[in-house]
C-alpha cells in the first residue's frame, strides 16, 4: 500500500511539472520550459498520454529556441508514438507541428507532406474549418 501511494504522489508530481512546463512555454519563457520538461522526462514516469504530451511540448519549445534539429526529432518521435496509438488529435498537432518544423528548414516539399496529413486527420475527425488543424 506504501509503495502505490508513492507512485501516485510521484506521477501528481509529474503532471505538476508537465503543466509547469506547458505553461512556461505559453508564456513564451522557452528556455526555462525546455530545461524542466527534459529533466522530466528522464523521469520516465508519465503516463502515456502525459508523455506524448510532453514529446511534443519540448518539440514546440526547441523550435522556438530556433533548435530545429532537435525539434525535428521530438516531433518525429510524437508521430512515431501517436501513429501506433488511437491518439489521433494528437497525431494531427503533432503532423502539424512537423510541417512548421521543414517550412524553418526549408524543406516545402516534406512540409507539405506533413501539412497534407494533417488536413486528412483533420477532415477524417471532422474537424472544421480545417484551420483548426493549425491551432495546437
Amino acid at each position: 500500500m506504501e509503495l502505490i501511494k508513492k507512485l501516485t504522489v510521484e506521477e501528481k508530481l509529474s503532471e505538476i511539472i508537465l503543466e509547469e512546463g506547458i505553461c512556461l512555454s505559453m508564456a513564451g519563457i522557452y528556455y526555462q520550459s525546455v530545461e524542466i520538461l527534459a529533466k522530466l522526462e528522464k523521469r520516465k514516469n508519465l503516463k502515456i498520454g502525459d508523455n506524448l504530451t510532453l514529446i511534443n511540448c519540448l518539440g514546440i519549445a526547441y523550435l522556438n529556441i530556433h533548435q530545429i534539429d532537435l525539434a525535428l526529432n521530438y516531433f518525429l518521435k510524437a508521430i512515431e508514438l501517436k501513429s501506433r496509438l488511437t491518439y489521433r488529435h494528437d497525431l494531427l498537432k503533432a503532423y502539424h507541428n512537423l510541417g512548421l518544423t521543414y517550412a524553418w528548414l526549408g524543406n516545402f516539399k516534406q512540409s507539405t507532406n506533413a501539412y497534407e496529413q494533417s488536413i486528412s486527420l483533420a477532415k477524417e475527425l471532422k474537424i472544421l474549418p480545417l484551420a483548426l488543424t493549425f491551432n495546437n
